[in-house]
């Protein structure tokens, strides 16, 4: 079970925090705490394509070693989740969740809209400096790991029988603010 740690630097116990929560020990609300260790449905794969993707020994490390989560970095985790859920609410049926067997294991993914023409795209919710330094030194510099990802979903919906033909990302920039200033410049 992970740990959360508070503003102290204590690692608590998830299944903890309600009983010890203290506002004046945290540094977010008890609400976002709580939302932060809701339960994960149980994969539907034995390796997902997140897992495929970028440092492959870091996510095998945490889940062998559980590390406390800094509660402040895990939110932009949540927000992502609420983002998806939300995006595929309104659009019910547009996530396209696929499997395929691969040396013995069940590897799956979930491509967020694959459309009639054969385009697949996948939603990020990331900083407006990730996008401006992708559209700056090119994705395959700045967020590799998201290419890979997108290489894998083709494979695995080729797999299943979709015809794919164009890729794409959807980037939405979560601290976007257009800032005027004084002189009347735009950052």
């Amino acid at each position: 079970m992970p740990h959360l740690v508070n503003r102290h630097g204590v690692a608590v116990p998830l299944e903890e925090v309600r009983r010890l929560y203290r506002p004046e020990d945290w540094t977010l609300p008890l609400p976002w705490l709580l939302a932060l260790g809701a339960e994960q449905p149980p994969p539907y794969a034995d390796v997902t394509v997140s897992d495929l993707v970028g440092d492959l020994q870091r996510r095998i490390l945490r889940r062998r070693h559980l590390r406390p989560l800094d509660p402040e970095r895990e939110v932009w985790r949540l927000q992502g989740i609420g983002f998806h859920r939300a995006l595929a609410d309104a659009a019910a049926g547009t996530e396209v969740r696929m499997t395929a067997e691969v040396d013995g294991l069940k590897v799956g993914g979930t491509a967020d809209y694959i459309d009639s023409s054969g385009e697949l795209l996948d939603w990020k919710l990331t900083s407006v400096w990730k996008v401006k330094r992708i559209l700056r030194d090119g994705l395959s510099k700045i967020a590799t790991d998201w290419w890979e990802q997108l290489l894998l979903l083709q494979a695995l919906a080729q797999g299943s029988g979709r015809k794919i033909d164009r890729l794409g990302l959807v980037l939405f920039a979560r601290d976007h603010v257009t800032r005027i200033a004084p002189d009347g410049r735009t950052d």
